[in-house]
């Protein structure tokens, strides 16, 4: 009994070594107990896939998950243990499965590679790029390799450049409306100015005749030659100085013109 129940633990024993369960096994020898490291030629890759940043994926003909490493886990924010043995197409949208199934159908071209949303365990979507390949190995028919890409940086990335660009737009826009508006106020304030300029010229003007009217009140005449006469000699009448007066005629008057009245 105690053969067979050894023979059945060294098959088991091998099953595992040759399956890749088994990474080293301690050997009881004279020396004492050693360690043994099992490493075969696919060990490198499978720490490569294990420690890489994207997910990596295995799956059969109908999407069932046969391996997967703890970066796609990590991805779709749940448990390694519970994702070997589900179907991928839990974590699709009804929108995009469609497109796996092309990507699927394709799987054995080149550059097998699409853009999608995965469902994650917090209930959001994560963007993602997939690339599937064949995974051509006799055991497993119709099994893929799937590498998974989190975009979920890129695409923040991407929006934060649009919200910048936005920015900068309605930035140059504004600047802009206000060069125009600026403009405009100037010219406004130009025209402002030069009506206040008039508006002094003519208080001036209307105080200066009404000025006339009442310091020549004794002098009969409203014509524009008149007018001026009278404007030229109110210019002088404040200084104490000789005045010469032409008429039509060409006599001449002369006199002084006292400073405190008009000629």
């Amino acid at each position: 009994m105690r053969e067979t129940e050894r023979m059945t633990e060294s098959e088991e024993t091998l099953r595992a070594i040759l399956s890749g369960e088994v990474d080293g096994l301690i050997v009881k020898t004279a020396e004492g107990d050693r360690v043994f490291t099992l490493s075969g030629a696919d060990h490198p890759y499978r720490i490569m896939v294990e420690t890489m940043n994207e997910g990596a994926v295995t799956l059969d003909a109908d999407g069932t998950i046969l391996f997967s490493n703890q970066r796609f886990a990590d991805i779709l924010n749940r448990s390694l243990d519970l994702l070997v043995g589900s179907s991928i197409y839990q974590y699709l949208s009804s929108s995009d499965i469609p497109l796996f199934k092309r990507l699927l159908e394709h799987s054995s071209e080149k550059n097998n590679k699409q853009e999608l949303a995965l469902k994650t365990g917090s209930k959001k979507s994560t963007p993602v790029l997939l690339s599937i390949s064949s995974l051509r190995q006799a055991d497993i028919q119709g099994a893929v390799c799937m590498v998974i890409t989190d975009l979920t940086q890129q695409k923040r990335n991407e929006l934060m450049r649009v919200e910048e660009l936005a920015l900068q737009k309605a930035h140059d826009e504004l600047e802009e409306q206000v060069g125009e508006r600026t403009v405009e106020l100037r010219n406004a304030l130009y025209e402002i100015q030069a009506m206040k300029h008039k508006l002094e010229v003519e208080n001036i003007y209307f105080r200066h005749e009404n000025k006339m009217k009442h310091q020549f009140k004794n002098i009969i005449g409203q014509s524009d030659g008149l007018k001026y006469v009278l404007y030229r000699a109110e210019q002088v009448a404040p200084t104490n100085t000789t005045i010469l007066i032409l008429g039509e005629t060409g006599r001449v008057y002369r006199g002084r013109c006292p400073a405190d009245r008009p000629v």
